[in-house]
């Protein structure tokens, strides 16, 4: 299933602070040794998420690419409560997905 977020430029900047905020902040919620895609490249290589224009629908293919790399490695992807800037839009859960698969599909 294939879900696309609607946004305005003005939402879409408001997201990245909130993204950067939330994601590094928000750890708590988070698994040890998983992050999302979001997240990962929010604490990482926080200017290649400011280059995206809408970052929930640009990085939808590295999510799929995580979730399938993921089990095949025979690892668990895991549902995480979304942050308070993604849950005013309607999306309350994320896939949280091990920091090494991560690594492979988002450090150039």
């Amino acid at each position: 299933m294939r879900f696309f977020l609607r946004v305005s430029t003005r939402d879409i900047k408001s997201l990245y602070v909130s993204f950067e905020n939330s994601f590094i902040t928000d750890e708590a919620r988070l698994p040890y040794g998983y992050n999302t895609v979001v997240g990962y490249l929010a604490k990482h290589d926080p200017d290649q998420l400011r280059t995206l224009r809408d970052p929930v629908n640009d990085t939808s293919r590295d999510g799929f690419w995580c979730k399938a790399r993921t089990k095949r490695k025979g690892y668990r992807v895991i549902k995480v409560q979304a942050p308070p800037a993604l849950v005013a839009r309607g999306i309350t859960e994320l896939n949280a997905y091990p920091n090494s698969v991560l690594a492979e599909r988002l450090v150039a």
